[in-house]
């Protein structure tokens, strides 16, 4: 019970006060793309939750947000399971909203070598409220709220220090995919350098390409450079304050036509992992 309750209370402080949506990319996701890849599973912890909340320099600007992904061990099995939401706002007229489960499965395919494929299914919540507009010289109130159910797949593949995942997430007409990797290189000393690739397609958005690194000492900490093909500068701070906690920060810097809808975006994230 003592294990339940501490991941009820960062749910608590991470969620509640915010609105979101799935198919707004965090930027943490690069460095930590179990965030939304449900296959991206590789601790064996038997609880873990990963939660991220975000917000823009200017309190008048957006997009707001944060989300929450809880996922547990099932005893003696190569299964896990997970609920995961998304609450995201992207202007003062649009909110987004998601829930849903998740459900992932792992094989040892060596000594070295492992698989794992996720699936999620949840509810995603879209509401726009644009009040009163003039059509053919009438005021009518034109507001949008809609529900549909929505579907990810994920496939992860881990070869000694190298990880590779790709996941895909749609709802009514909608799509995203994801893909990723990275290779940790040891530096000695228990330092280790990780590059990180990472590519994001949306339906009729341009796809976004993400060169990162990352350098680290042992579990202790990690500082994450990296630039994105949408103008944005990505600076990443991990830190392991106990056992069982780490925390995170995350600031992308915009750059060209970005700046135009905001100058910079801060994220503040965790991960409480319990055996």
């Amino acid at each position: 019970m003592k294990k339940i309750a501490i991941i009820l209370i960062f749910l608590y402080i991470f969620c509640v006060p915010t609105e979101a949506q799935h198919d707004v990319r965090y930027g943490q996701s690069i460095f930590r793309p179990e965030l939304i890849n449900p296959a991206c599973r590789w601790t064996n912890q038997s609880l873990e939750l990963d939660a991220v909340y975000r917000f823009p320099w200017e309190k008048n600007q957006s997009p707001r947000g944060g989300m929450f992904n809880f996922h547990a061990m099932i005893p003696g099995t190569s299964w896990g399971a997970g609920i995961r939401g998304d609450f995201y706002s992207g202007s003062s007229i649009r909110h987004n909203n998601q829930v849903g489960m998740t459900l992932d499965f792992g094989w040892k395919l060596g000594e070295d070598a492992a698989l794992k494929v996720g699936a999620g299914t949840g509810i995603n919540k879209e509401e726009y409220n644009f009040g009163d507009i003039a059509i053919n010289g009438t005021n009518e109130d034109e507001n949008f709220d809609e529900s549909n159910f929505y579907a990810e797949l994920g496939t992860a593949f881990r070869y000694a220090d190298l990880q590779i995942g790709f996941s895909t997430y749609a709802y009514s007409d909608y799509y995203m995919f994801f893909a990723n990797s990275r290779y940790n290189i040891d530096l000695g000393r228990k330092w280790k350098l990780g590059p990180l690739v990472s590519y994001s397609a949306y339906k009729n958005f341009d796809g976004i390409l993400d060169l990162n690194s990352v350098i680290g000492y042992g579990q202790l900490a990690e500082i994450g450079l990296g630039y994105s093909t949408n103008d944005l500068i990505n600076i990443l701070f991990k830190a392991r304050t106990s056992s069982i906690l780490d925390l995170f920060f995350q600031c992308s810097l915009a750059t060209g036509d970005t700046s135009d809808l905001f100058k910079k975006i801060y994220e503040f994230g965790i991960k409480l992992h319990i055996d």
